[in-house]
């Protein structure tokens, strides 16, 4: 297995003491010769912060978008800098606010590096979070070039390749973006992909195809290997599903889970390989009041939050009933 020092760890974004603290601790347990270098902006309070390197960026700022904000330009800078000052084999991109529990997504490094023909980019696969990573089938949602962004392990040069080229939005810009569809995952895949195969440009990310599907999911399994949390060890304690999910992907209906990753590795890169997880068979409904439930129940969550599905909880319960009812009917019918 990858040795620790040879791996530099990016941690960038912004800086929560109580989380980062728990971040940059966790890389330094589980990973304990590996570089860290916390990429943050000028001004962040980092006193008491176990790192090796710090970069200390002028913040971007964030480009709005109706009524929130999006981050994609501070995460585009944060983790170029970072980046260049990486001197490892390996580099590992990761939000501050993740929270590493083992190394065992290191065991996935050298799986899975089977490759189709087509859309081949990175010397080797890039481990990346299933959780947030779109599944796109023309009987799902569509939502194309869609990897999660909450880390990123693989070889310098390779993440180099990924990030180091891809332009800040300009403001002006921006509400174009916004209206073709892209989200900041996207964009920053989708600038990566645009490079490097320029004659399948897209430039509307609302106007796919049974072929576009076909490029993104080769160009996604050829150069990234998708890991459940539960098989990396790492989550994010933002969103509560993140850590110790037993239908995850599925819950969110429209995500990669392993078994997705699997099928897809088998149909693009290897015929003969034989997958290992199992397909989930439980309806759209079921799934929708699990997650529901297991935000009602999860002491993780908001107490104010938890109490208001708690008392919602037998309304749900009797919708999925009756959306379950639904469907059998119109089967029969």
């Amino acid at each position: 297995m990858i040795d620790s020092k040879d791996i530099s760890v990016i941690v960038q974004g912004a800086i929560d003491k109580k989380e980062t603290k728990k971040c940059l601790n966790s890389i330094r347990k589980f990973l304990p010769k590996a570089q860290i270098i916390l990429s943050t902006w000028k001004g962040s309070d980092i006193n008491d912060l176990n790192y090796d390197i710090l970069v200390l960026n002028d913040d971007p700022g964030a480009l709005p978008n109706l009524n929130c904000s999006q981050n994609i330009n501070r995460q585009i800078y944060s983790t170029q800098q970072g980046l260049k000052k990486a001197d490892r084999k390996y580099a590992f991109k990761f939000r501050s606010d993740l929270i590493l529990t083992n190394n065992t997504f290191l065991e996935y490094f050298d799986k899975f590096q089977n490759r189709s023909e087509e859309y081949i980019l990175f010397k080797r696969k890039i481990l990346a979070s299933a959780h947030g990573a779109k599944y796109s089938k023309k009987n799902r949602p569509i939502e194309l070039f869609h990897p999660s962004d909450w880390y990123y392990f693989g070889l310098r040069e390779d993440l180099e390749e990924y990030f180091l080229e891809t332009k800040l939005v300009k403001r002006e810009d921006f509400d174009y973006w916004v209206d073709k569809g892209f989200s900041p995952e996207q964009y920053i895949c989708y600038c990566c992909f645009a490079r490097n195969f320029k004659n399948n440009s897209l430039e509307d990310f609302c106007a796919w195809s049974e072929e576009h599907i076909d490029i993104s999911s080769k160009f996604l399994i050829n150069n990234f290997i998708f890991l459940e949390n539960k098989q990396s060890g790492i989550y994010l304690k933002k969103y509560i599903y993140s850590k110790n999910e037993k239908y995850e992907g599925e819950i969110y209906l429209n995500l990669y889970n392993f078994y997705t990753f699997e099928s897809e590795y088998k149909e693009i890169c290897d015929k003969d390989y034989k997958i290992t997880s199992n397909k989930l068979f439980l309806d759209k409904n079921v799934l929708k009041f699990y997650r529901f439930a297991y935000k009602a129940f999860n002491p993780n969550a908001p107490t104010l939050s938890r109490i208001t599905r708690l008392i919602s909880l037998p309304f749900g319960f009797c919708f999925m009933i009756f959306k379950l009812i639904e469907g059998f009917l119109k089967k029969i019918i």
